[in-house]
């Protein structure tokens, strides 16, 4: 999104810019104080921020200014903030991007991929709290900008926020535990990505069983969240272990979408981070009539996934396909 300049010069301009008289003083004024910025809320779902004709410039260092003081916890350093924002190129005094009226937007504040300004900018602030936010170059994207977003290696950046919530990222769930339906038996060593033992019964369920084991008291989830899940997941007729996070040696993040295994899918979503969900899905909410051979998954074969939901998190840069995913 580059923007043209057309220059127009010859030697009768000269003349021309004389006659205006005061011509060479009218270009307009860069604000630098957060209080020339003013912000329109009056939409909730499209809020606006006005800069000055002649742009803003950010000092040298982060600077915020708080509009609502929110009420909820202090957001931790190591914390996933969960906010909505409207961001501007204020050097161009254009909109580069909003999220209000849609899904928050998960910010791990420990990521040192994200902007160094943003993160400053919500680190000890309250749930519940609205700002506006200055970031010179050096503390957003630096001096390789962002060409794809038209922002250049000194354009100071300008949001306005309104921070949601925020949650620890979990190594495992926590919360009250429930025993497992329908004759399956569940066990899970203490610790972090442990791959779970799964007793499936004789008989495998005809459909859709969905149970919380233990349930979180975080965020709870919704479809096109990306979320980082500990999962192990065993096929009813020949009960093994087709595939389980444990043996990438990590946890798996993948989206809740229409490119995930239907019953996975219906199985996480509405469910809460941190709780443990048994799900055991039938052929038609799972691979279909094709199974999937290279996991020796036949098209009549029920399977089950044992998940710890551990957080809503950004879409990776280069999402991996998951067992559970695909």
């Amino acid at each position: 999104m580059r923007r043209t300049a057309v220059r127009l010069l010859s030697i009768t301009a000269v003349p021309l810019v004389l006659l205006t008289g005061c011509g060479s003083d009218s270009k307009p004024k860069t604000a630098t104080s957060l209080s020339d910025l003013t912000v329109n809320t009056s939409n909730a779902d499209k809020p606006t921020v006005t800069i000055p004709k002649g742009g803003f410039k950010a000092g040298s260092q982060t600077a915020t200014q708080v509009l609502t003081q929110g009420t909820g916890p202090t957001i931790g350093a190591k914390q996933i903030a969960y906010v909505d924002y409207v961001a501007y190129n204020a050097t161009k005094n254009k909109q580069l991007v909003s999220t209000f009226g849609q899904r928050f937007v998960p910010i791990p504040l420990a990521d040192t991929t994200q902007l160094p300004g943003l993160v400053k900018s919500l680190v000890g602030k309250k749930v519940g709290t609205t700002q506006k936010v200055a970031i010179p170059a050096s503390q957003g994207f630096g001096s390789a900008g962002n060409s794809t977003l038209g922002v250049s290696a000194t354009d100071t950046l300008v949001f306005y926020i309104k921070i949601d919530g925020a949650a620890d990222a979990l190594t495992q769930p926590t919360g009250t535990q429930a025993t497992p339906q329908d004759g399956f038996k569940v066990s899970v060593p203490a610790g972090t990505n442990k791959q779970a033992t799964i007793t499936v019964p004789a008989t495998a369920p005809k459909t859709l069983l969905i149970q919380p084991l233990i349930k979180g008291s975080g965020i709870k989830t919704a479809t096109g969240d990306f979320v980082t899940v500990s999962y192990t997941g065993v096929n009813l007729r020949t009960k093994k272990v087709f595939d389980a996070s444990a043996k990438t040696g990590q946890p798996a993040t993948f989206q809740l979408s229409t490119g995930a295994i239907a019953g996975f899918v219906k199985g996480l979503t509405g469910q809460t981070v941190g709780s443990r969900v048994l799900i055991s899905i039938p052929p038609a909410d799972g691979y279909g009539s094709a199974g999937q051979a290279q996991a020796g998954i036949k098209g009549t074969d029920t399977i089950a996934f044992v998940v710890d939901i551990l957080a809503i998190v950004p879409q990776p840069p280069q999402q991996q396909q998951q067992s559970g995913g695909n």
